[in-house]
């Protein structure tokens, strides 16, 4: 028995001793924990794949099986002469990186960047391969130093074999190797710098010019997360929130929720949602709620840049959220603070009961009669979905990441006093507020407007009136 005794002794100081080592790495040497995890990572494929026409579209990270990937579309799909980079965030094997980067320029296969594409470290490096190489204004294109787990590039001299395999990759696709020591000097291995438009065309990263339209105010990522009609001149911006959720951007709505402002005196701008930069991301597969409310997090981030982006610029912002909008402007709210001068929330819930966002976290809809009593609906009869059974079911789960919280609790320390808030009494998707949420506006010196009508209806006919008591009827037709 002593014997055992002293054995689990040994074995338990054993054990402290192992722990004690594992934090004092991760401490000193982070590098070495993540290296179990890539090993795991290269050993299954995830780069995703998705042939559309003669362009194969890219996503996720380049890893040990992306090559044998690629070449197996490659040979499945000889019609394909475009290699499409959305969100490639880099790279965990180099050089299987560089392996596909030389298949891709033998092929004769030309890359192209669209206007909400991501692409960093060994993304960028893939991307040089094209024979031809565009992108459209509002890609973001992010460099930064490598590093050998001691020591980053820029600690070694120039003329030191370590640069050598780099070097010369940059060299062979671009004719000189003048942004491979851009790169390295640019941001440190655990960073990421941003190239500007004009670092891009001066390093000869593309072959033909930026598309998408003159550079204006708008420029690098910012310009990707919104559309907008009117006068970008005006000191006057209002930001609109649309409904649904949907994977599209809706452009009609949009144009017809202000029709009745002057559009010679206001910059009108329309901004995305998570699903409406990348609807292909909740065609293919239902996502978790858990997703869905990381999701719906990004599309709350995408709004507070494009109000940052007018506020700093020195404009008047107000913002527009209609329906799930509504939501989003809410979330806004609570994760920013008063950040506008001015808000327009119409047909949305503060507290949505548990019996509507538990079935929307399921993927399921449900809607009310006559604002009060529950049922389960269609995607069209919610007013969101995308005509498949993944985009609908992916869509309520949207909608459950917002429709979950409390927002009575989460806006109690927040100033709704420059708020116009409306809702209707029959409201068949979102039901009518209840005594708690309006005793709550009331007491945080919000402006109610209040329609006998349901969803539609009440947005139809208070939209106009809200726009007025919000930026003055100098600025309405």
């Amino acid at each position: 028995m002593k014997r055992f005794k002293k054995f689990f002794k040994w074995l338990s100081i054993s054990l402290i001793a192992l722990v004690v080592l594992v934090i004092a790495a991760a401490q000193f040497f982070p590098q070495l924990l993540e290296m179990p995890l890539i090993l795991v990572m290269n050993t299954v494929p995830i780069t995703r794949f998705e042939v559309r026409g003669e362009e194969v579209w890219m996503n996720g990270e380049i890893n040990s099986k992306t090559y044998d990937q690629f070449t197996q579309i490659i040979a499945e799909n000889p019609q394909v002469t475009t290699l499409v980079e959305e969100i490639v965030p880099g790279s965990m094997d180099d050089d299987t990186m560089i392996k596909l980067a030389y298949f891709v320029r033998e092929q004769g296969l030309n890359t192209r960047l669209l206007s909400h594409s991501q692409i960093d470290s060994g993304g960028v490096d893939l991307f040089l391969s094209g024979v031809e190489r565009s992108m459209e204004r509002g890609a973001h294109i992010g460099v930064h130093s490598w590093s050998d787990g001691a020591r980053e590039a820029a600690d070694f001299p120039k003329d030191s074999p370590e640069h050598e395999q780099n070097r010369k990759y940059i060299e062979d696709m671009l004719g000189d190797d003048a942004f491979y020591w851009f790169t390295i000097y640019a941001a440190p291995a655990d960073g990421i710098y941003e190239m500007t438009d004009a670092e891009i065309e001066q390093y000869g990263l593309i072959t033909q010019p930026i598309q998408g339209g003159p550079a204006g105010a708008l420029s690098g990522t910012l310009a990707s997360k919104m559309a907008a009609i009117g006068n970008p001149d005006s000191d006057v911006v209002i930001i609109y929130v649309q409904g649904g959720p949907v994977p599209t951007l809706d452009t009609q709505e949009f144009a017809g929720t202000f029709a009745a402002v002057n559009q010679a005196d206001v910059y009108l701008v329309d901004v995305h949602q998570t699903q409406t930069l990348a609807p292909h991301h909740f065609t293919k597969r239902e996502i978790s709620f858990d997703e869905a409310k990381v999701f719906d997090t990004e599309s709350t981030q995408i709004l507070a840049d494009v109000v940052s982006h007018f506020k700093n610029a020195g404009k008047q912002v107000y913002v527009v959220g209609v329906s799930f909008g509504a939501f989003l402007v809410q979330n806004l709210l609570a994760a920013q603070g008063n950040v506008a001068d001015g808000y327009l929330i119409v047909v949305g819930r503060l507290d949505m009961p548990a019996e509507v966002w538990q079935p929307f976290s399921e993927g399921r809809m449900v809607g009310f009669v006559d604002g009060v009593t529950i049922k389960p609906v269609s995607a069209d009869e919610a007013g969101m979905g995308g005509g498949s059974e993944f985009v609908d079911g992916n869509m309520a789960k949207l909608a459950a990441g917002l429709g979950h919280k409390r927002y009575t609790e989460l806006l109690a320390n927040i100033d709704l006093s420059n708020v116009i808030y409306i809702y209707g009494k029959t409201d068949e998707q979102v039901g009518r507020l209840l005594e708690a949420e309006m005793t709550f506006l009331e007491s945080k010196g919000t402006t109610v407007l209040v329609g006998e009508g349901d969803h539609s209806g009440t947005i139809d006919s208070f939209t106009s009136e809200g726009l007025g008591k919000l930026i003055g009827l100098t600025y309405m037709k």
